[in-house]
């Protein structure tokens, strides 16, 4: 028997230091999962805060896209698709309808805008004459942030608008307003396709001498910006 008891006695300090090392290493491994969880959101919120600062850097803005985006200049052609004269004159499909302008922007939503338009209406009574018209306008220009590649502006002001009929002398000239709504899609860098409305609106003369000038316009073209 007291061999035994001694083999016991004996065997008992083993198992114990076995307990204590299995104990040892599953704290050990739940502090270090902890540690990971902790680390993992830190990781992650880095992650994303360089990915965010990579994109703003070429957002043309103030302060890596903190602040308001740098002032830009544009400038475009457009090419009136249909054209409907306020006058007797018939609509233009894919005629001699055109315009060019510039854009300037000092602020990221207001901005101005400066049009040439020259447009061309074939007579009612005979088509191989047309009215032909020259419009010069200034707008004020608002623009809708997206915060994608999509942009929409609408503008307003005024303009002096020059018609002049198939048959007599008489240059019909009158200042007109002018609106426009536009859409815009980034095609590139500098590049953008646009689209939009196109309003010239007035009259000149009195009594029985006096004649609409203006048109409706719907056009599509290019906006070239740096």
């Amino acid at each position: 028997m007291k061999p035994t008891l001694i083999v016991k006695v004996e065997f008992l300090p083993s198992l114990l230091q076995l307990r204590a090392g299995a104990w040892a290493a599953l704290i050990s491994c739940g502090t270090l999962g902890l540690l990971g969880g902790a680390m993992l959101p830190e990781a992650h919120a880095q992650d994303v805060s360089s990915a965010t600062e990579a994109a703003t850097k070429t957002a043309g803005s103030v302060f890596k896209g903190v602040g308001r985006r740098y002032p830009s200049f544009h400038m475009g052609l457009d090419f009136m698709a249909l054209s409907t004269p306020h006058y007797s004159a018939n609509r233009a499909v894919f005629g001699s309808q055109y315009s060019f302008w510039g854009e300037y922007w000092p602020q990221d939503a207001f901005g101005v805008k400066g049009i040439y338009a020259s447009q061309k209406y074939p007579d009612l009574s005979n088509a191989s004459l047309s009215h032909a018209t020259t419009t010069l306008a200034f707008l004020g220009k608002y623009r809708f942030d997206t915060g994608s590649d999509w942009h929409f502006t609408v503008g307003g002001g005024i303009g002096s608008s020059d018609r002049n009929p198939p048959t007599g002398t008489d240059l019909k000239s009158t200042s007109v307003l002018v609106t426009e709504m536009r859409a815009g899609l980034k095609a590139s860098e500098f590049l953008w396709l646009e689209g939009g409305v196109l309003v010239l609106d007035g009259h000149s003369g009195s009594g029985s001498s006096a004649a609409r000038v203006g048109s409706t316009s719907y056009g599509f073209g290019l906006n070239f910006g740096f």
